[in-house]
């Protein structure tokens, strides 16, 4: 790749980022700008010849870099428990972060979804809160033309037996919790009758159906 131009113009880059979602401003939102040619004088081989800048979104969720050659630049937005929007609906046409400076370049819109989360509290039958029980998350994930049950996360609920996952797509999730079943050396509790007792996985929204409904997240 070729290196900016020592005398190449510099123009101020500024823009907002938006919640895709409500189409508010994100405050403290993290932009990163790097340019797509190396820097003048190098070699082109260390991330620093691209010249990486970081600012933090205003209040109003503006940002602004001072002093860019004209050149093509990567562009990206970040902040906890959001995530970017390209990888949820990018279409062909989407610039996936590369802009072009120059003197028609206009403030730059970059939009971020807000990640989901599922949360909840495991009890046993009596209603007390289960813990050391382990929830997992599933969701259906269509490849190749067809929808495969894929898992994608376990944890195990804390002393009050809560549960939480974050940082989630937006889609169709299911819930399922199993009581902490011990060592595969332990004895199982039974009854009077010297039958084994226990609990069994418990999955929420129960399978009634070939398109039960699960969780849905947005």
């Amino acid at each position: 790749m070729q290196a900016t131009p020592i005398d190449a113009p510099r123009y101020r880059v500024t823009g907002r980022v938006l919640d895709d979602l409500t189409s508010l401003r994100i405050p403290s939102a993290a932009v990163q700008l790097s340019t797509a040619c190396a820097a003048a004088g190098s070699n082109g081989k260390r991330q620093e010849d691209y010249g990486q800048l970081k600012v933090l979104t205003d209040q109003d969720g503006n940002f602004t870099f001072d002093s860019i050659p004209a050149t093509g630049v990567l562009l990206n937005a970040s902040k906890n428990d959001y995530m970017e929007i390209w990888s949820l609906r990018k279409m062909a046409n989407d610039p996936m972060g590369r802009y072009v400076i120059g003197p028609g370049t206009g403030s730059i819109v970059l939009h971020l979804a807000p990640a989901a989360s599922i949360f909840g509290i495991v009890r046993d039958a009596s209603g007390a809160p289960l813990s050391k029980a382990w929830v997992s998350l599933q969701r259906y994930h269509p490849w190749a033309g067809s929808r495969s049950l894929q898992g994608l996360n376990s944890v195990q609920t804390s002393a009050d037996g809560s549960y939480r996952f974050s940082g989630l797509m937006p889609g169709r999730y299911y819930v399922v919790a199993q009581a902490w079943l011990g060592s595969r050396y332990e004895t199982p509790s039974r009854d009077a009758n010297g039958s084994a007792v226990g609990y069994v996985p418990q999955r929420y929204p129960s399978n009634t159906g070939a398109d039960a409904e699960s969780v849905v997240c947005y």
